[in-house]
């Protein structure tokens, strides 16, 4: 099913831009136009894996889907948020910083770049993003306090 609506979605991007070349006094280059579509979509399929704010078990503040703060003061929560992230062809350069207080339970803090996850400790990172990147935090009974801040270096 989720294969059917991406390939309804890409179709219509790829229409709605080849019509936009034919209706253009301009005649955007098909590749720019096409390239467009393509990102358009992979922007809005790498969206859908974020965490919705009502489902979060933290909270999260975003300057887009790469950057903002996450703050989660769980008392004996268990689950997931994916907190930011997304799939892009464009590379992105980020300062992640990580920041967990355990009181009980555990929380650990994943980045997937490039479909290699790995797990953060607490620190500062500076990624280049590599197509499908994500940041994610697993709480199992966590009681404390994790912190995430995601900026553009």
């Amino acid at each position: 099913m989720k294969k059917i609506i991406c390939i309804i979605i890409a179709a219509a991007l790829l229409f709605t831009g080849c019509c936009r070349c034919r209706c253009s006094e301009s005649r955007p280059n098909l590749k720019d136009i096409l390239l467009g579509a393509y990102e358009g979509t992979l922007n809005f399929l790498g969206r859908l894996r974020l965490t919705s704010p009502p489902l979060l078990i933290g909270s999260r503040e975003r300057e887009d889907a790469y950057a903002g703060s996450y703050i989660a003061i769980p008392d004996g929560e268990s689950g997931s948020d994916t907190v930011f992230g997304g799939i892009s062809v464009k590379a992105r350069k980020l300062k992640i910083s990580v920041d967990i207080k355990t009181l009980g339970g555990s929380a650990a803090v994943y980045m997937t770049n490039g479909g290699e996850e790995a797990k953060l400790a607490p620190g500062e990172y500076d990624v280049e993003t590599n197509g499908m990147f994500y940041i994610r935090v697993k709480y199992s009974g966590f009681r404390g306090r994790v912190e995430i801040l995601s900026e553009y270096s």
